[in-house]
């Protein structure tokens, strides 16, 4: 699937190498210090399933169980998901297109998308179809796309030159 918003194609190797460049170890510092996750674990309901859809290296997934959650992920990006399961052995991850979920319709109570459905060309309808087929009735979906505020401006240098 061609990458929407860059100039690369979404093969197997671009996430690999956008993937092999993070540590699980950073991401999951990043993670429990983000504000943003307070928000997610604020939102999400108190029981049943909480699907990751397009978790990458499994930050949030390994996250969230370890506080008890029982979270789940996917992505399409093999060599992401391999890098997790290799430091946590049991996390529970697939790899998998998000616009077919392989799981039943109405079985999940949550759905979180963090910076994913903006990328898929055809739009984001796909993505967040099947995340609606796969939540439960008064599920919750979680989802963040990029917007390009004031301290993006700021940090963009930088972020630039360390993503090199």
């Amino acid at each position: 699937m061609p990458l929407a918003y860059y100039s690369r194609a979404a093969t197997a190797a671009f996430w690999s190498e956008h993937w092999g460049r993070q540590s699980l170890d950073e991401l999951l510092g990043v993670a429990r210090a983000s504000p943003l996750t307070g928000l997610i674990v604020g939102a999400l309901p108190a029981e049943g399933f909480v699907f990751e859809g397009g978790c990458g290296l499994g930050q949030y997934v390994v996250l969230l169980r370890a506080l008890g959650v029982s979270a789940l992920g996917a992505d399409q990006a093999l060599a992401a998901l391999r890098e997790c399961r290799r430091v946590h052995r049991d996390a529970p991850l697939s790899a998998m297109d998000l616009r077919q979920l392989a799981v039943r319709s109405g079985i999940l109570s949550a759905y979180i998308s963090l910076g994913v459905v903006e990328h898929d060309p055809a739009g984001p309808d796909g993505i967040v179809s099947e995340a609606a087929r796969g939540l439960r009735s008064g599920g919750v979906l979680l989802l963040s796309v990029p917007y390009w505020n004031g301290v993006r401006r700021l940090f963009a240098p930088y972020l630039v030159l360390r993503n090199r």
